[in-house]
C-alpha cells in the first residue's frame, strides 16, 4: 500500500493506493462519509480495501480537504469541495494505475459526493451505499443530533443552544461546532439547496445497496435514472445500521453483493447471479 499526499499545493489530501501484485483489472475511489461515520466505518474500508486488492482491484481510500489527515480545516469542507476531491482522487488512480475500468463508491454521504462528482468526473459505474438523496434533510437530522447529545449523554436538563440559535449563526456567516466538527456557512448553504439528486445518472452502470426503509425513496430515483439509460441495479439488505457503529464488524451482507456485482456486471456486463 502506498501513502501519499496528492492534489494542487493549495488543496493537498492524503491518499492510501492499495494495489494487487499482477495488473489491476478494476479500479476503485472510496469517497468516505461525514463525520462519526467517517470514523466508524474507516477501519472497516480498510479492510475490505485489502480484501479487494487481494481479488485484483487496485483501491484508492482518501480524505476530503479539510478532513482527516488532509490539509484545510473543517470550515473549508463543503460538499462542492468534496465533490471536485472526489474527481481529483479518481483522476489520480487512473494516472497512476492502468486499470479496464474505474469507479466510484461511496457510502451514505460519500455516495452523494460521488454522484455530485460523477457528472464531470466520467466514472465507468458507481457503487452506492444508502446513500443520502436529500441533503438539506440530513443537516437538520445532524442537528437534532447534536440537540440529543447534548441532552442525554451529557444529561443536561435542557439544551443550552436551539436547532434555530445553530441556523441563526449559520446564516449570519458564523461556524458552529456540531457534533465535535466545525461547520461552515458554506456547508449549510450547499445542502440547504440539495432536496433532490441530479436527474442524470452518475454511470452508465450503478449498484444502490441500501436498507429496506429507505426502498420507497430509492426506487424512484432508480426509475429516473434508467429512463436516462443507466443500468441501475437495486439491492435492499436488512444490513445494520453499522455507519452508527463503533465496532469492527463487516456489513458483509452489502460487501458480498457489491463484490459480485462490480466482478460480474463491471467486468463482464452481466447482472447479479
Amino acid at each position: 500500500m502506498d501513502v501519499f499526499y496528492f492534489g494542487d499545493d493549495s488543496r493537498r489530501m492524503f491518499g492510501a493506493l492499495s494495489r494487487p501484485s499482477r495488473a489491476a483489472h478494476t479500479g476503485l475511489v472510496i469517497c468516505p462519509p461525514f463525520g462519526d461515520e467517517m470514523v466508524c466505518t474507516y477501519a472497516r474500508f480498510a479492510r475490505w480495501a485489502k480484501e479487494l486488492t487481494e481479488a485484483g482491484f487496485a483501491v484508492l481510500r482518501y480524505h476530503a480537504y479539510g478532513t482527516g489527515e488532509s490539509d484545510g480545516s473543517g470550515a473549508e469542507f463543503s460538499p462542492e469541495g468534496a465533490s471536485n476531491d472526489a474527481r481529483t482522487a479518481l483522476r489520480r488512480l487512473r494516472e497512476h494505475v492502468e486499470v479496464e475500468q474505474a469507479g466510484f463508491f461511496g457510502l451514505r454521504f460519500g455516495a452523494s459526493v460521488a454522484v455530485l462528482a460523477a457528472s464531470s468526473a466520467r466514472p465507468d459505474f458507481a457503487v452506492l451505499w444508502s446513500p443520502i438523496i436529500n441533503l438539506q434533510q440530513y443537516f437538520r437530522e445532524l442537528l437534532r443530533l447534536r440537540l440529543t447529545k447534548e441532552l442525554v449523554h451529557q444529561q443536561a436538563a435542557h439544551v443550552k443552544i436551539t436547532a434555530k440559535d445553530m441556523i441563526g449563526e449559520l446564516e449570519a456567516g458564523r461556524s458552529i461546532d456540531l457534533l465535535g466538527y466545525e461547520v461552515s456557512p458554506d456547508l449549510y448553504r450547499q445542502m440547504s439547496v440539495r432536496a433532490s439528486w441530479p436527474e442524470q445518472p452518475p454511470a452508465a452502470n450503478v449498484l444502490w445497496v441500501a436498507r429496506p426503509p429507505e426502498e420507497s425513496r430509492a426506487v424512484a430515483v432508480a426509475e429516473t435514472w434508467r429512463g436516462r439509460g443507466s443500468q441501475v441495479d437495486l439491492r435492499f439488505l436488512p444490513e445494520p445500521v453499522f455507519w452508527e457503529d463503533f465496532s469492527s464488524a463487516l456489513p458483509h451482507q452489502f460487501m458480498d453483493v457489491s463484490f459480485r456485482w462490480m466482478t460480474q456486471r463491471v467486468r463482464t456486463g452481466q447482472g447479479i447471479r
